[in-house]
């Protein structure tokens, strides 16, 4: 038995916008999950006991990968991700025109920059995060006709 990797207990999902007047208006958007199950290995086979389990022959061909290991895995989605958040921010300028709609965003994505971890890997027999979008701004033009 395995946890499901896209299960997430908790979401919670705010959403605010506030108008200034026709043309222009702010919103944001407040984003809260639970972390993703991922597989993580339990122990670390060093590589030169792999080997010698494989074969002894092929242990002189090593490419001094002695401090480097493989992760043994025992069981599936044994281990959840910390949960993920994050806070979005949009100013919007409206604008009608005669035979089209103008819209021009400017948008932060991930405004408090937080570390939201996306997968782990291995490296040098330990474990690292990696993540995908840092905070990041934008830029968007929509004509609507």
């Amino acid at each position: 038995r395995f946890h499901y990797k896209y299960d997430r207990t908790n979401y919670l999902k705010f959403f605010g916008i506030y108008r200034f007047n026709n043309n222009w208006n702010i919103s944001c958007t407040w984003i809260y999950t639970g972390g993703y199950w991922t597989t993580v290995g339990n122990q670390i086979i060093p590589y030169n006991d792999l080997l010698m389990v494989i074969s002894p022959d092929i242990s002189s061909f090593v490419f001094n990968l002695e401090s480097i290991g493989y992760p043994y895995y025992n069981s599936v989605n044994n281990y959840r991700l910390p949960p993920y958040h994050r806070l979005d921010l949009n100013i919007n300028f409206v604008k009608q025109r005669k035979n089209y709609t103008q819209k021009i965003t400017f948008g932060i994505y991930n405004l408090y920059n937080h570390f939201n971890i996306f997968s782990l890997y291995v490296l040098d027999g330990k474990y690292h995060a990696f993540a995908l979008f840092p905070i990041l701004p934008y830029l968007s033009v929509n004509f609507n006709f």
